[in-house]
């Protein structure tokens, strides 16, 4: 996709200002503490899913990577081109997810999924992975495209600017979170696994790491993404807290995020015993904490106490905004 007439945008701050104002950023600690692995990982999948998925916003890829009058970033070679150079670039392109149509259409409208690209880097690319480059066929200026030695094999791969890798990575690790299909193809199943979590394959954890460290996040990279938030009503959480990459994949994978673990609440379980549990706690990394909830069909308001439930079986239902269901309890003396 060509742009020739990007729209303009008026900046509030001016430029000549050494100093940038700090986006106001969601605060992910109320849904994501006490979660470590798959259930950390689900959290970001339920709170950081687009709100709004509308093609339309493609078109303003060029005012969220505007530069100075009709340039915008490149952000493989991190370097500026005119608008009517650029192409729009999939990080992860449709191709990855044929199994999974909607989902790839919907990865295809997410604009945190989504770069501005000279067209030849675009089209030289096609849907090959991001890795480090050992043997170069095509050059362009910083960015690389050849083929890379990768768990094992010899695959075509293309290597971004180092001032871009970090970006790059944060985006593969937003793409993982949210869009955690079952099964990925072409090139795609060479860096994820086809599991909840990790999600990514081993190779890809310590590539993707290292990028992530080596270029951190920097304020136009999180400006850019809190536009993106405007417009679809999400953020990517790597980039807003960088940190819970690490947690995730990195060197605290395992640990508890955001509390101690004696602070840990209690989560929803199969049985409980009226001796050693006073009261039921109804959260659960796989639902919102705003999902409402019937005990025996009677609406819960407040708390819910093993003492108002008689011994044996009981039936809790479920609604959130995005499912509802039903499981079953045991109360036991």
């Amino acid at each position: 996709m060509y742009f020739h007439s990007p729209m303009k945008r008026y900046f509030l701050l001016i430029s000549a200002l050494i100093f940038t104002a700090v986006p106001s950023l969601p605060d992910i600690m109320e849904y994501a503490k006490g979660r470590t692995g798959t259930a950390l990982k689900n959290s970001f999948r339920i709170h950081c899913t687009p709100q709004r998925y509308d093609p339309v916003h493609t078109s303003q890829l060029p005012d969220i990577y505007l530069l100075n009058g009709d340039d915008v970033l490149d952000m493989l070679s991190n370097s500026p081109i005119t608008s009517t150079q650029a192409s729009i670039l999939p990080v992860i392109p449709p191709k990855w997810m044929e199994q999974s149509p909607l989902e790839s259409n919907r990865i295809m409208m997410d604009l945190h999924n989504l770069l501005l690209t000279e067209t030849t880097i675009a089209v030289d690319r096609e849907s090959f992975p991001f890795a480090p480059v050992s043997k170069t066929t095509e050059v362009h200026g910083n960015v690389d495209v050849g083929y890379s030695h990768f768990r094992n094999d010899l695959i075509n791969a293309i290597e971004p600017a180092d001032e871009s890798k970090g970006n790059i990575a944060r985006i593969i690790f937003y793409g993982i979170t949210v869009y955690p299909i079952a099964l990925w193809t072409d090139w795609g199943s060479f860096l994820f696994e086809n599991n909840p979590y990790p999600s990514l394959s081993p190779e890809a954890i310590e590539l993707y790491m290292e990028w992530h460290r080596s270029d951190p996040v920097d304020m136009d990279e999180l400006n850019r993404c809190m536009e993106i938030n405007e417009l679809q009503g999400n953020i990517n959480p790597f980039v807003t807290n960088p940190e819970i990459a690490e947690y995730l994949w990195g060197k605290k994978a395992g640990e508890i995020y955001g509390i101690e673990e004696s602070q840990i609440p209690e989560m929803l379980k199969a049985s409980y015993s009226k001796h050693r549990d006073a009261k039921i706690s109804l959260k659960t990394p796989y639902l919102p904490d705003t999902s409402q909830w019937w005990i025996d069909g009677k609406k819960i308001d407040g708390e819910l106490t093993t003492a108002s439930l008689s011994e044996g079986k009981h039936e809790l239902r479920f609604k959130s905004s995005e499912s509802y269901g039903k499981l079953i309890i045991t109360i036991t003396k």
